[in-house]
């Protein structure tokens, strides 16, 4: 072979040798590119546990019955026999008004009532003295020692003094009853407590004078027993329908951070309160309060839990919201990697929910759901 012509197949295999390698090495780029460019997906386990469904709303701590003790009278406080936190039994003397005004009054109705008594034995003697005087009338009538006249008279002195008996007699039961008045008004100067409980507010200081003129003025205020109280909570009308009586609470109050106590729905009220266009019910929480820690006036962060289910699959919120760019589903469903590694659709009904998972049920076999893209 000539010198030229081997100079010319060599630079022929070099470059044959050059283009070979150029589609190698773009064949293995093509496969890496579509790779680079295919869409990767924040996957989440679908697995099987418990759930709660639960109302959530907050209240006031109150207890179960609170008594406002007030006075019938006007007058000054003079003593003020118990305070704040005090336990009180029913019938406890808790103050005392002045009396000085009240018990003369009672002295003089009392004076009255003696002088009507004393009247009535005169008029008892009077009435006996007529009655007398007729009988000697009537004897010597038919003689005709006494005129018509006479007997008459005598007659009618007689019914006068009946009469007048019966009216002192009418007159002692009113001084009397006047006097039970008076003496029932001096035993109210006595504050007096009406049931056993506890002292909660004390709304009056020693030397205050009281008006009781339309309303009777408020002294203290009872809790009957602060070891069962209530929450009052105030439940959305979205949610109402889903709480019952006896079930289970769960709530929290700023006093005890981290800690959880428990009750359990008494009852919701039928009449709703309307603010802002936003409409709501009362419901009653019982609670136990043993050792005496949760306090009246406390809020609490309430959970009424309206109903669970146990060994169920649980998905992530979020997967039942996402859906890839551009798809329209009507049913409820989840999506997940196909053998092609594009999303797949499966179509799941849902049950419970509790704000972060909600409990499906798939035709197929769900392990891990798409829950978005990866940035």
């Amino acid at each position: 072979m000539k010198l030229g012509t081997f100079r010319l197949a060599r630079k022929s295999a070099i470059v044959l040798t050059g283009v070979l390698a150029t589609i190698t090495g773009a064949a293995l780029l093509i496969p890496h590119l579509s790779n680079a460019n295919a869409p990767t997906y924040r996957l989440a386990a679908v697995e099987r546990g418990a759930i709660v469904s639960s109302v959530s709303a907050t209240g006031t701590i109150n207890p179960i019955t609170t008594v406002i003790v007030g006075s019938q009278l006007s007058g000054q406080i003079i003593e003020i026999l118990a305070d704040y936190n005090d336990k009180v039994t029913a019938g406890q003397i808790l103050a005392r008004l002045n009396s000085d005004q009240i018990r003369f009054k009672r002295d003089a109705a009392k004076a009255d009532l003696d002088q009507a008594r004393a009247t009535q034995v005169m008029q008892e003697a009077k009435l006996a003295e007529t009655n007398l005087n007729l009988s000697r009338q009537v004897r010597l009538r038919p003689t005709g020692a006494v005129s018509e006249a006479s007997y008459d008279a005598a007659r009618t002195a007689a019914l006068v003094a009946k009469a007048q008996l019966e009216v002192d007699a009418a007159k002692i039961d009113q001084m009397d009853a006047v006097l039970r008045q008076i003496e029932v008004d001096l035993a109210n100067t006595d504050i007096r407590s009406p049931v056993n409980g506890v002292i909660i507010q004390r709304s009056v200081e020693l030397g205050q004078t009281v008006a009781a003129s339309l309303q009777s003025p408020t002294i203290f205020t009872i809790a009957d027993d602060l070891r069962r109280m209530e929450i009052a909570v105030s439940i959305d009308e979205t949610d109402v329908g889903r709480v019952k009586p006896g079930q289970k609470v769960v709530f929290s109050v700023s006093a005890f951070p981290g800690r959880e106590f428990e009750g359990k729905v008494k009852h919701v009220r039928l009449g709703s309160q309307t603010v802002s266009n936003v409409v709501t019910y009362t419901g009653i929480v019982s609670i136990d309060n043993p050792n005496m820690e949760l306090l009246p006036g406390m809020t609490a962060s309430v959970k009424i839990e309206t109903d669970s289910r146990q060994d169920v699959l649980l998905a992530p919120n979020s997967a039942l919201r996402w859906k890839p760019a551009g798809t329209l589903s009507k049913v409820p469903a989840v999506w997940i990697l196909g053998p092609d590694g594009d999303p797949k659709m499966v179509p799941v009904r849902t049950g419970l929910g509790d704000g972060s998972v909600t409990e499906i049920t798939a035709a197929e076999m769900v392990r891990e759901v798409i829950v978005g893209k990866k940035p």
